[in-house]
């Protein structure tokens, strides 16, 4: 990461359209109009998008990534970050262990692979994937379709009528209110279906 770029963001200084290419520890980033690429290694690290379609790719743990407005990307890779899609169809794509995900209002594509994750669809139709253990998975409000894969993982529809797909043992499945439709393949597993016509 250049020094310039160091400045603008210790300066506190809102840039835009802008890409951000490297490696830092303890920075922070704030955009505001324009489609902003960030490509970054390292750890500590904080990124608020702004407006616009964003890219953001952070490699390394407890970064924090707000896509804010916008149909954002955000791909984290690592463990203890978080992610906050906020407005906007965002896609979120997670790899490693005790993360965070919100997938903010929209109809989000939210995907994670790992161990330990905290997942919310927040509001909006969304499409969750999670592959992993231990893992907790919220749909939040509107008619989502979650897929999990693994052990032990709590599955919550939240509300609206949500397609559930759970494949593994010891997990815990909560319909929530509204028609869900549930399929649950393993041992061992609970469902509690919750209001609605559940299927």
């Amino acid at each position: 990461m250049s020094r310039r770029h160091m400045q603008h963001n210790r300066s506190g200084e809102n840039l835009e359209n802008d890409s951000w290419t490297g490696s830092g520890t303890w920075e922070t980033f704030r955009t505001r109009e324009g489609q902003d690429y960030f490509d970054l290694l390292g750890n500590h690290n904080t990124i608020y998008a702004g407006s616009d379609d964003d890219n953001i790719n952070l490699d390394g743990s407890r970064n924090r990534a707000f896509g804010e407005d916008g149909d954002d990307s955000i791909h984290l890779n690592g463990n203890f970050n978080e992610a906050w899609g906020g407005s906007g169809q965002d896609t979120i794509h997670i790899q490693g262990d005790s993360n965070a995900i919100h997938g903010g209002t929209g109809d989000d594509l939210i995907s994670v692979y790992g161990d330990a994750n905290t997942v919310n669809g927040d509001a909006g139709a969304d499409t969750i994937v999670v592959d992993g253990a231990n893992n907790t998975v919220s749909g939040g409000t509107g008619d989502d379709t979650v897929t999990v894969t693994g052990t032990e993982n709590t599955v919550n529809g939240d509300e609206g009528a949500d397609t559930l797909d759970v494949n593994g043992s010891y997990n815990t499945v909560n319909g929530g209110t509204g028609d869900d439709t549930i399929t649950l393949t393993g041992t061992d597993s609970v469902i509690y279906a919750g209001d609605g016509n559940d299927a």
